[in-house]
């Protein structure tokens, strides 16, 4: 996230909390192909739009991931794995993510 502002990673950490506030209560129901919908909208603005060139970069590479995997459920994963790479790295630079579910 090099050469990103804290508020720009703020902003993406909110944004990906969002999509998993939205996406985890439809995937521990059973609708694992909603939940990556909700994921991919995020990721695919994300990276169509990114605040910072490294937030492109890693929606880029989830989104190419997910799109070699073939279930629903995989590909959920894959972009969750996208947004609590991020995260992680939001809170080592000191962010104050408020995201942090154990389901995707």
């Amino acid at each position: 996230l090099a050469g990103c502002s804290d508020k720009q990673v703020t902003d993406v950490v909110e944004a990906i909390s969002d999509a998993i506030d939205i996406g985890a209560p439809l995937y521990n129901r059973g609708d694992i192909e909603a939940c990556f919908r909700i994921y991919e909208g995020t990721s695919s603005k994300l990276e169509r739009d990114p605040p910072c060139k490294g937030i492109g970069k890693a929606f880029g590479d989830g989104l190419l991931r997910a799109s070699t995997l073939a279930t629903y459920k995989e590909k959920a994963w894959a972009l969750r794995d996208t947004f609590d790479g991020l995260i992680d790295v939001a809170k080592r630079r000191g962010a104050r993510p408020n995201a942090g579910k154990t389901t995707p």
